[in-house]
């Protein structure tokens, strides 16, 4: 969370829940970001569309949507490498539990 807010330059409460998928080809990351009050100033949403779309540390913007309801959050999803093996961890896991 915090090297979120710290790209994003905002608040570590204004991120929210993260979920990560992993693939064969690396994962995706998804990311809700908050607005710090009822909803995102003018531009605000433009602002981080624009930061997330630049070369940055979070990976490759894949899809941006905004809360067409309250304008209060939007969901990044973001592809990264699978550097780690977390796929293949987790496949191994699958295997393991299917022959429980």
């Amino acid at each position: 969370r915090e090297d979120i807010a710290s790209v994003l330059s905002l608040n570590v409460d204004q991120v929210g829940t993260i979920s990560v998928n992993t693939y064969p080809e690396g994962l995706i990351n998804a990311i809700q970001i908050l607005s710090e009050s009822d909803s995102f100033a003018a531009g605000e949403v433009s602002r981080i569309k624009e930061v997330l779309s630049d070369d940055n540390d979070l990976g490759v913007l894949l899809d941006y949507t905004e809360c067409e309801v309250t304008n209060a959050s939007v969901l990044a999803l973001i592809a990264t490498p699978d550097d780690d093996g977390y796929y293949n961890d987790f496949a191994q896991f699958r295997e393991q539990a299917a022959s429980v």
